[in-house]
């Protein structure tokens, strides 16, 4: 009420009083002058702006960041009351805040007084760091500097912005990776590369294409029926890190002794964490997280994969369609009665006509009454009804009366037990098992005799049986990793000597230097050619080493090229443009037409024309 009082007073008597508000009018507090004026010393001035520019700035204490808490904080009887200093604590560690005269006042701390502390972006530079200015206060050309809720922040907006060649991949074995002009640049080094098991493809049905490090090697797929082998050559896979041979007419692959191969995914951590580890065919691969700017620099080729950039990084979460596919292969469900194919990326099924395989129930009658016949996942099952119902798959269950000395059979869909005249007993030693080690048939047990002993030319008791007498019947179970005779220890490798000791243990030692493919010679050296020579009729030989032409050794090994850096990769010399390097004017033109593209020592310059004013 006293506000409005005066403010009638001044509209009465405007020509006599000199002290109501206004432009230099007298005042008791700010409020009584206008919006852009403040009382001081009585008398309304006009307020600072508080911007950067104005040079009031530095010293007005209302620009000091020294505010009353209020909707209006020039109106003192609108403040924030408080009445103890916690009251007006507001979170934020950039102000001090205080209770004053029963209202809160808060205060923005200098860059000087508190680190990270600010009021305008200029406020967080760093005088301890040469590369700071006004506009970039942290000097990362990488980050976006702003000053919010009075805290300096800096923000990385761009993944693809770099400071060295270590900041930069693309989870990409066939890319060279630099940074230039703090920005991430992928160059590919060799067109024969892969990146993915798609870049193997090689049309052979009987191969699997498998991308590994880079190169692309192709195990033969020992699940092909269709496939097979006569030599350990047809199974070469180009993979130092297998033995590679030939048994039973089937690819087999084991893992080379080489010291860089691997037999678990616990054996290749590089203790990088931003690379997954996992051992593949018995070699170590270390995939980079790959960096992004959006969804589309994340794509995969793999059509059943969700590819999104996030924070920076690609992510590839499988799609939940279970039908989506690659290959013929992603189409394998495990059922013996359907076969799978890859068509347009979805799996589309056929239903097999094999025994056992159904479309309908009335294909599955086998034939008994007492059981239910019905087409489940396109095949017959056959469930028992009633205590001697039974099927042949179903006996062991359905027929066990709990008797040892019976024989359980499902006879015509119904249960028949039959006694068993030998093999009941009533201690261990009558189960005492005999063996002929020459025609492997059991031998007959003289009894007669204490302790019991086997009966015929070459029969021993078999030590690789377990046998016991519990209910009046015998039990018997083989020994783990048990052997008779030398044929027994047979891995079918030539190269090695394999032998029953006496203690019924395989022992298979292999022979000094002998090799029965390629692959059983690898030294781990790249530039040597691995070699294994065989005899003609003979299954296994001798490994040779000689020296691999043109491999280098080191980065300095290649010739050098003008305007290419040269590295030694795998022993292979990999040429690597220079950036801003030039052999002819050509390589210089710049696409202005105002300018005269000339190569002189290597570099590029650029003299203006003339004909463009």
């Amino acid at each position: 009420m006293h506000r409005v009082w005066l403010a009638g007073i001044c509209v009465l008597l405007v020509g006599l009083l000199s002290a109501c508000a206004g432009d230099g009018g007298g005042c008791k507090t700010s409020a009584d002058c206008d919006e852009s004026f403040k009382c001081e010393n009585k008398r309304c001035v006009p307020r600072c702006s508080c911007l950067p520019e104005d040079e009031c700035t530095a010293q007005a204490p209302e620009c000091a960041q020294e505010v009353v808490q209020t909707p209006d904080s020039s109106d003192v009887d609108q403040c924030l009351p408080c009445t103890f200093q916690s009251d007006c604590d507001d979170g934020n560690n950039c102000t001090k805040d205080n209770c004053e005269a029963g209202c809160c006042v808060s205060r923005v701390f200098t860059s000087t007084e508190a680190v990270g502390c600010c009021t305008f972006v200029a406020d967080c530079q760093d005088a301890a760091n040469t590369k700071s200015t006004p506009e970039d206060p942290d000097g990362d050309p990488c980050t976006v500097d702003t000053c919010i809720d009075f805290h300096c922040k800096h923000e990385v907006l761009d993944p693809l912005c770099c400071h060295k060649d270590s900041d930069c991949t693309d989870e990409n074995d066939c890319t060279s990776d630099t940074c230039v002009a703090n920005q991430c640049v992928f160059t590919p080094t060799d067109l024969t590369c892969c990146a993915r098991d798609k870049d193997c493809l090689d049309d052979n049905p009987c191969t699997m294409d498998i991308c590994l490090s880079g190169a692309c090697v192709h195990p033969q797929d020992s699940l092909n029926v269709k496939c097979g082998c006569e030599s350990n050559i047809d199974c070469d896979d180009l993979n130092a890190c297998t033995l590679d041979s030939c048994l039973d007419g089937k690819c087999q692959y084991d893992k080379s002794p080489g010291p860089e191969c691997c037999g678990a995914t616990a054996q290749c951590d590089d203790s990088d964490p931003t690379t997954d580890d996992f051992c593949k065919m018995y070699t170590c691969v270390h995939n980079k997280q790959k960096i992004c700017v959006n969804d589309s620099s994340c794509e995969d080729g793999d059509a059943c994969t969700d590819d999104k950039c996030t924070e920076g990084i690609c992510t590839h979460e499988h799609t939940a369609d279970p039908y989506c596919c690659n290959y013929d292969t992603d189409c394998d469900d495990g059922n013996i009665c359907t076969e799978g194919k890859c068509e347009g990326k979805d799996c589309k099924y056929q239903i097999l006509s094999n025994p056992g395989c159904c479309k309908s129930a009335k294909e599955c009658d086998d034939g008994i009454g007492c059981t239910i016949d019905e087409c489940s996942n396109w095949q017959c099952a056959h469930t028992p009804v009633g205590a001697k119902c039974c099927t042949p798959d179903s006996a062991d269950v359905v027929c066990d009366d709990g008797n040892p000395c019976t024989i359980d059979l499902c006879q015509n869909g119904l249960c028949e037990w039959q006694m068993i005249t030998t093999g009941c007993c009533e201690k261990d030693d009558d189960c005492l098992p005999c063996l002929n080690l020459v025609t492997g048939a059991s031998c007959p047990v003289d009894h007669t005799v204490n302790p019991p002993k086997c009966i015929g030319e070459n029969c021993v008791i078999n030590a690789c049986t377990l046998f016991s007498c519990s209910n009046q019947f015998c039990y018997y179970s083989p020994v783990k990793d048990c052997c008779l005779i030398d044929q027994d220890c047979a891995d079918g490798n030539p190269c090695t000597t394999d032998i029953c000791t006496a203690a019924n243990k395989c022992s298979n030692a292999l022979e000094k230097n002998c090799c029965a493919n390629n692959g059983m010679c690898n030294d781990g050296e790249v530039c040597t050619i691995d070699m294994c020579e065989i005899a003609p009729g003979e299954d296994k030989g001798k490994c040779k080493y000689g020296e691999k032409p043109d491999c280098c050794t080191s980065d300095a090994w290649c010739e050098p090229k003008t305007c290419k850096t040269p590295y030694c990769v795998n022993g292979n010399c990999v040429y690597v443009a220079q950036e801003d390097c030039c052999v002819h004017d050509e390589d210089c033109d710049d696409k202005d037409a105002c300018t005269i593209d000339k190569c002189q020592s290597n570099s590029c310059i650029h003299i203006p024309s003339g004909i463009c004013g």
